[in-house]
């Protein structure tokens, strides 16, 4: 069994970032060797940082049961995890009304297992932040490419063996190695990233961190915590602008006049490369109410070429409407929804049924620029 970590509650940002500091510049085993074992995602004890979404705010929190403890900052906050094998510490920084982050020192799996727990309730009104394959290779720019991993799993597939694609890859030329890849024709349509490695270079020093689809960043090395930081916030803030591209321009409102009620706006598309050939199977995965969707709702076939849905965002409980073609996923949203909705369909879409379908507005611009494209 793994040592608990050192357990630490903070009063304040100065020491969250000394905590991170010390976590990040300590030595750690040798983690070539522990990546062999499969072993070194648990035993890392370096500063780990997920971004999730909010349509709420703390004292919605603490009413649904969560023990937050308060710090000298009134958005952070020491929330105690009561781990089977041991107790541990993570802090949540609100100091972003929409984009939180939870801090870690902890092992990777015991907070990865709190944080899936504590966005996933219900009642919280709180999301991952989905990247999609192509927004991870867009995050590459301007940065040294170290490495890349691939996760494939069949939505239609369960736990059928055969049915997925898992790779990982760490060294020169990712950009010759993944187009490569997309050359396999048996596999093409399964080169969806999951995570990258990325060196990063800044004014307040150099950092190798790993950044996930779902929001989790860790720095596997680096000389200060502040470029970790500072990463943390480029990825946020290139994430909000696709956010805010979807609910300002992609939604549809209700004009009311004396005379008439009227409706306009537009939506999003999601693109797939090639038709589909069961609506039925995809409509009812994407109405189950179960993760990674999170949507639950009623579906009607038009003919056999068209599906219309009526569904709820279980993250917001705001109804959204989808129409589903053999080449393409309409989302419709009504003005005032959460945009997260869409990157979570296309992200989880991308690495579980087409890797190049690709997300698009009515007037066919592009809201991510596929790979293919950058």
């Amino acid at each position: 069994m793994n040592e608990a970590p050192p357990q630490r509650k903070v009063k304040n940002r100065a020491e969250l970032r000394s905590l991170l500091e010390d976590s990040l510049i300590s030595p750690e085993p040798d983690t070539e060797a522990m990546r062999f074992l499969g072993e070194e995602e648990d035993r890392s004890l370096k500063p780990k940082t997920y971004i999730i979404e909010s349509n709420t705010d703390v004292k919605t929190i603490i009413e649904n049961g969560h023990q937050l403890q308060a710090t000298e900052d009134r958005t952070l906050w020491n929330i105690r995890v009561d781990n089977s094998q041991y107790p541990f510490y993570v802090y949540l920084d609100t100091l972003d009304e929409r984009f939180w982050y939870i801090h870690s020192t902890n092992y990777a799996p015991s907070t990865d297992r709190f944080v899936r727990s504590f966005v996933s309730g219900s009642a919280n009104h709180l999301d991952h932040v989905w990247l999609a394959s192509d927004d991870l290779q867009i995050l590459t720019k301007g940065k040294t490419p170290l490495g890349f991993g691939l996760t494939y799993a069949d939505v239609f597939a369960g736990d059928e063996e055969g049915s997925g694609l898992s790779a990982t890859h760490y060294g020169a030329r990712i950009g010759e190695v993944l187009q490569g890849m997309r050359e396999i024709t048996p596999i093409k349509n399964q080169i969806a990233l999951s995570n990258i490695r990325v060196g990063y270079d800044s004014n307040a020093g150099s950092v190798k961190e790993d950044i996930y689809k779902w929001g989790k960043m860790i720095a596997k090395k680096g000389d200060s915590v502040d470029a970790h930081l500072n990463l943390v916030e480029s990825v946020r803030d290139y994430y909000s602008r696709t956010i805010e591209k979807v609910e300002k321009e992609y939604v549809t409102r209700f004009i009311y006049s004396e005379e008439h009620a009227s409706v306009e706006g537009s939506y999003s598309v999601i693109h797939f490369s090639s038709d589909l050939k069961n609506l039925s199977r995809l409509a009812d995965l994407l109405t189950s109410g179960s993760r990674p969707f999170r949507i639950w709702g009623l579906w009607r076939a038009v003919d056999e070429e068209q599906i219309k849905i009526s569904g709820i965002d279980q993250h917001t409980n705001s109804p959204l409407q989808m129409e589903l073609f053999r080449n393409e996923l309409r989302v419709i949203l009504n003005e005032g929804s959460c945009g997260n909705v869409v990157t979570r369909l296309f992200s989880n879409l991308q690495s579980g049924l087409d890797s190049n379908c690709e997300l698009r507005g009515l007037d066919n611009g592009y809201i991510i620029k596929p790979h293919a494209v950058n």
